[in-house]
C-alpha cells in the first residue's frame, strides 16, 4: 500500500466533466424523497472511515461497494439514492459503504482517488472494478453484477 500524502488533499466534483463529456448522460428520474434534504433519515449505506478500511473493507467476506463522496459535491448528492437503492437491493450479499472523502483522506490518497463521486468495488481484499462520476441506476448495478 502506498504511502498517504501528507499535503491536504483536492478533490474535482465531476459535475462539470460529466456535462462536458456526456452531456446527453441522464441519471434518471429520482423521486421527490429521494431528493429529499431532511438528514433524519438514514442512508442504507454505512459509512466507513480511515481507521476502518482494513478491516471493513479488505477483510469483508462478500464483495463490497464504496461510494468516495463528499458534502458539497452535488453528484455525490444525486448518487445517493442510487447507493441506498443498491444496499436494500443486495442487502446480504453486497456490502455498501460510503467514505467521505474529507473526513477521511488517508484511502482516496492511497488508491489515487482525485475526482468524487467514485465507486470501488473490492472483492477478497483487492479492487476489482473503478467507476468515476455519476452513473444511472441500471448501469451501477449491472457494474456491480458480475462481482455477486
Amino acid at each position: 500500500m502506498r504511502t498517504p500524502n501528507p499535503a491536504p488533499r483536492t478533490f474535482t466534483c465531476t459535475a462539470l466533466w460529466s456535462m462536458i463529456l456526456a452531456p446527453e448522460m441522464e441519471l434518471g428520474p429520482i423521486s421527490q424523497t429521494e431528493t429529499s434534504t431532511d438528514n433524519s433519515q438514514m442512508s442504507q449505506a454505512a459509512d466507513v472511515t480511515d481507521a476502518q478500511w482494513d478491516s471493513v473493507v479488505l477483510k469483508s467476506d462478500v464483495p463490497v461497494l464504496v461510494d468516495f463522496w463528499a458534502d458539497w459535491c452535488a453528484p455525490c448528492k444525486a448518487m445517493g439514492p442510487y447507493v441506498d437503492r443498491l444496499a436494500a437491493e443486495y442487502e446480504g450479499r453486497l456490502k455498501v459503504l460510503k467514505l467521505n472523502t474529507q473526513d477521511n483522506p488517508d484511502v482516496p490518497a492511497n488508491y489515487g482517488i482525485m475526482s468524487i463521486p467514485t465507486f470501488l468495488i473490492v472483492q477478497n481484499g483487492e479492487v476489482v472494478k473503478q467507476i468515476i462520476g455519476s452513473q444511472p441506476y441500471d448501469q451501477l448495478k449491472a457494474a456491480v453484477d458480475p462481482y455477486l
